[in-house]
């Protein structure tokens, strides 16, 4: 087998083991996570690597759960995701130099591939019973797909710590291109996205949603 082929095979084996088993697999998905750090050829370049950008996904998925976007049942924490889907969130970290280093070599597609699949992997959980959606299943999804446009960016700045010793040139396999989405990331956080950004329309019919809920309820007082 090799070892794209394992990598891939290990992070499927936490997704489904996550899913179906939830806080009561946790050592099993520790020993998963690890067998992913383990058959890596640069094992401490493979653990800073899930662990910055596993990081990162965990604070996004807290957002929304913070938020009500996701919701997790009984296990549900007032501000972070539970630890059996933070498992979830290093293992796919794990598969950015490996099972998936051909789509991380493209960053604009990979963004694009998982804004577009990636509500469908929370879809295919709240179908298992391992989480719920807040809103409607429409307006979680869009959400999602936002904030996985957000994040998949922020995640290969946050590899910029792995290739720093490299040099600043890509062709050395150096942070040049880290830098770039960096500097990009910055002006989108100063500047906003601009008055056609998708999240405008998604705050204006929760808004709407919102006042129409108000609306309703003051009229069954009245």
């Amino acid at each position: 087998m090799s070892s794209s082929l394992l990598n891939f095979a290990l992070f499927q084996t936490i997704w489904f083991v996550a899913a179906f088993w939830q806080e009561q697999a946790l050592l099993v998905l520790a020993l998963l996570v690890s067998a992913i750090v383990l058959v890596a050829k640069q094992r401490l370049t493979e653990l800073k690597v899930i662990v910055c950008c596993g990081v990162v996904g965990i604070i996004m998925d807290s957002l929304l759960t913070a938020n009500q976007v996701l919701v997790f049942g009984s296990e549900q924490q007032s501000w972070h995701v539970p630890v059996w889907f933070m498992a979830i969130w290093f293992g796919f970290a794990g598969t950015l130099r490996h099972s998936l280093r051909s789509l991380t070599a493209r960053p604009v597609l990979l963004t694009a591939v998982a804004a577009i699949f990636a509500p469908l992997n929370y879809l295919a959980g709240a179908r298992l019973g391992a989480l719920e959606f807040g809103l409607s299943t429409i307006e979680a999804a869009l959400i999602i797909s936002v904030s996985w446009l957000l994040v998949v960016p922020t995640m290969l700045i946050a590899i910029f710590s792995v290739h720093f010793e490299n040099g600043l040139f890509l062709t050395n396999n150096g942070y040049e291109f880290a830098l770039a989405l960096f500097a990009a990331t910055l002006a989108l956080t100063f500047q906003g996205a601009g008055r056609f950004a998708i999240d405008n329309v998604i705050a204006k019919q929760l808004s709407s949603n919102s006042a129409s809920k108000d609306s309703s309820a003051a009229n069954s007082f009245a």
